[in-house]
């Protein structure tokens, strides 16, 4: 299983992972994190706990912290969650 840092997720990110006792990518992170990070656009179906939200966020934040500065002020990720208790966790 290669690591978060193998995938392309950026030293800062791996560090705040870690930090928090998140060492190993689950399969459906692995299997997306490189497209994303590169720009491509997927759709991911995978069971309840399986990595899809910490997939999106990583790419968010590679993007927010390293990418390219804003053209505007305000929002630049807008997390839409289908269920407000997954909201709930996605918050914390």
């Amino acid at each position: 299983m290669p690591s978060f840092s193998d995938l392309g997720v950026p030293a800062d990110l791996v560090a705040s992972l870690s930090a928090r006792g998140i060492h190993t990518p689950f399969d459906v992170q692995a299997s997306t994190i490189v497209d994303t990070l590169n720009g491509a656009d997927v759709a991911v179906r995978a069971p309840t706990g399986s990595g899809k939200t910490l997939s999106a966020f990583l790419v968010a934040l590679d993007r927010l912290m390293f990418g390219p500065p804003a053209t505007h002020q305000g929002t630049r990720v807008l997390y839409l969650s289908p269920l407000k208790a997954l909201g709930v966790d996605v918050e914390r």
